[in-house]
């Protein structure tokens, strides 16, 4: 109850933000359940070709919508770095912001690799971490900021 208290204390522009946060959140990670990434990266590079100048409102900023999406991955199950920054640039592009995903790979003392995605705008890092692009080595990086400087 405290929580359903707290979300109508937000402004409107903000609940809808949050709303629709969850449902990208829920989305993009029922579609990373039943497609393999190849196919899910084909699909996500097309739609954001599509969508390149498609403008929902500029009534939020970057910060506000990668705020919406963190707060949003506490309430959907198995939110992972790749869930948040292909949520993330999906509201991000609905605004008219252009974004780019990142995934790269560390390798740990014990000779794990740990694989992480994190998603940057403008050069600046918006989810998953300030310091993703010193702890892992870039392998994969697409979006609409790719797309555009071609």
């Amino acid at each position: 109850m405290k929580l359903f208290r707290k979300f109508l204390g937000l402004a409107a522009a903000e609940q809808f933000l949050l709303v629709g946060a969850i449902s990208l959140l829920a989305s993009v990670r029922i579609i990373l359940w039943l497609l393999p990434f190849k196919i899910v990266k084909r699909i996500w590079t097309k739609c954001a070709l599509t969508q390149s100048g498609v403008h929902a409102g500029d009534q939020f900023s970057a910060d506000r919508a990668v705020w919406a999406i963190q707060v949003a991955s506490r309430y959907v199950p198995r939110t992972t770095c790749l869930t948040k920054a292909l949520a993330a640039q999906a509201l991000l592009r609905l605004c008219g912001i252009s974004a780019a995903i990142r995934i790269g790979v560390a390798k740990h003392t014990e000779g794990n690799l740990e694989a992480h995605a994190w998603l940057e705008s403008d050069g600046k890092i918006l989810i998953g971490g300030a310091d993703a692009h010193h702890e892992y080595k870039l392998l994969i990086s697409f979006g609409a900021v790719e797309h555009q400087a071609q």
